[in-house]
């Protein structure tokens, strides 16, 4: 196992201590969404060079297609006294509204901020397979999804089913067409700090397929924030497939691309 966390014993910091401070703490990761087809990992700086499936004598230099914002520092409320107070290790970013075909989602302003209690703010996780969302802004999210369903269908309607453990929005998969951006269903927006700067979900990361005759929406309900050191937005592993992130620890900024197949490359494609 290999820690990539902000600990003294990760991978990052340990490789710039064995090489005197000048191997940057940064790394970058593409996970692949063929489960059977190998990602990549990077440490340090390096060229970022991909290749189309449909051409590997052709490169794509994907970091031309960063968009950069913060990396938040959180702090440890609820553990032992000894650690209370202690910067935890894991990566979070303030994502200040979410966007469904550039509709807002009503969201409680309140619970996307970092607090001293713990609770709040966003995080990039590959530990959860899903995003997960506070209760709230998950109703929120899913009322507008689907009411900007029927806009991106033009009108057709689209057919919900019965959820599917654990989803709980899921839809008739053969209602729905299909692009090189995955299933043809709202864009999602994750907007930061800088507002300028937003993450773009396309169906590729937003639906999972579940069944030869069922899609559904990959967020999953975390249930409302209690006592307990929370974030509101845990960013899951699946919205992380064929997205490029660049965790840059010593500057406290990510660098991310959106989804790889606006470029025609996917994250099994890196030319070695």
């Amino acid at each position: 196992m290999l820690g990539l966390a902000k600990e003294r014993v990760s991978m990052p910091t340990q490789l710039s201590s064995a090489f005197g401070g000048s191997f940057r703490r940064k790394f970058a990761i593409c996970l692949p969404s063929n489960p059977k087809a190998n990602g990549v990992l990077f440490f340090g700086d390096s060229p970022y060079q991909f290749h189309p499936g449909y051409d590997t004598s052709k490169v794509v230099e994907v970091s031309s297609s960063f968009r950069y914002t913060k990396l938040h520092v959180n702090y440890e409320t609820t553990a032992s006294p000894r650690l209370q107070g202690a910067q935890l290790p894991e990566y979070f970013v303030k994502i200040t509204s979410i966007l469904v075909n550039q509709k807002p989602v009503p969201i409680n302003s309140t619970l996307l901020d970092f607090h001293k209690t713990g609770i709040g703010g966003s995080r990039i996780t590959t530990v959860q397979p899903y995003t997960t969302l506070e209760t709230s802004i998950y109703k929120s999210f899913v009322k507008v999804f689907d009411e900007q369903m029927l806009v991106t269908t033009g009108n057709r309607k689209v057919r919900k089913v019965a959820a599917l453990s654990p989803f709980k929005d899921c839809y008739r998969k053969e209602d729905l067409d299909m692009s090189l951006l995955g299933f043809s269903v709202p864009d999602i927006y994750l907007v930061f700090e800088n507002r300028d700067v937003n993450w773009l979900i396309t169906g590729a990361n937003s639906m999972v397929e579940v069944s030869n005759d069922v899609v559904c929406l990959g967020f999953l309900d975390r249930g409302p924030n209690t006592g307990l050191t929370a974030t509101s937005i845990d960013i899951g592993a699946h919205q992380l497939q064929d997205n490029l992130l660049q965790f840059d620890i010593a500057a406290s900024r990510l660098a991310f691309t959106s989804t790889l197949l606006l470029r025609e490359v996917e994250c099994s494609n890196f030319k070695f």
